[in-house]
């Protein structure tokens, strides 16, 4: 089974360091990620709705109680998804 969280990383992760104008840094779920936020204070941060543990909704709503800033939402869900990744986007 592809973890597509861990490819979508993977792949955004190459775009943004090929540019080389960006410093990046990856955490494997939501807690991470709430955990990383006051040590890397990123001026863009980008979710995958199906993210383990706490999700990319959650973790959305984490971060703009804790550190508003722009999030990207990413996922690949197809059209039984649609709800939620609208739900991301009314937040």
């Amino acid at each position: 089974m592809v973890d597509d969280s861990a490819l979508m990383r993977k792949v955004l992760g190459g775009i943004f360091a090929a540019e080389g104008d960006f410093e990046v840094a990856f955490a494997r779920d939501g807690l991470e990620a709430i955990d990383l936020l006051p040590r890397f204070e990123p001026d863009v941060v980008t979710l995958d709705v199906t993210m383990p543990g706490l999700d990319g909704l959650a973790c959305l709503d984490r971060i703009m109680l804790e550190r508003p800033c722009p999030v990207v939402m990413l996922s690949s869900l197809t059209a039984e998804g649609a709800e939620v990744s609208l739900d991301a986007l009314a937040r």
